[in-house]
């Protein structure tokens, strides 16, 4: 509950934008062999709305994620053998206010990358 006269006013406003998007391949060799192919990607915006009047409980951000994957399976009888290998980035441009007097505009620019590989018998 907001006092002195901003009860109509939200604690918290913002805006979020999600896009997610994915492209895969496959091929299949014979009854035995498949292969696997693909690329994802996550776009996010997180933008504030400054009508509350106080510090925004999350920062405003953009991130960009996206990764390159493929597979490759053998079937032998009933039993699946996958090998497969991901790579992983994500980019993060986040905005923000700091906690301490007097006030300042803090940015930060975020980059991550991962590189995984499987490896399965079902």
């Amino acid at each position: 509950m907001r006092r002195s006269g901003r009860t109509d006013l939200p604690a918290l406003s913002l805006s979020q934008l999600t896009i997610n998007t994915e492209l895969q391949y496959s091929k299949y060799f014979d009854q035995e062999w498949s292969y696997t192919a693909g690329v994802q990607s996550v776009v996010t915006d997180n933008t504030n709305n400054p009508e509350t009047g106080i510090l925004p409980l999350i920062s405003d951000y953009r991130s960009f994620k996206s990764g390159l994957f493929n597979t490759l399976s053998k079937k032998v009888k009933r039993t699946q053998f996958s090998i497969g290998a991901r790579y992983d980035f994500e980019n993060q441009n986040v905005v923000t206010i700091s906690q301490s007097l007097p006030r300042s505009i803090l940015r930060f620019d975020n980059q991550f990358h991962n590189i995984s590989a499987l490896f399965t018998i079902q």
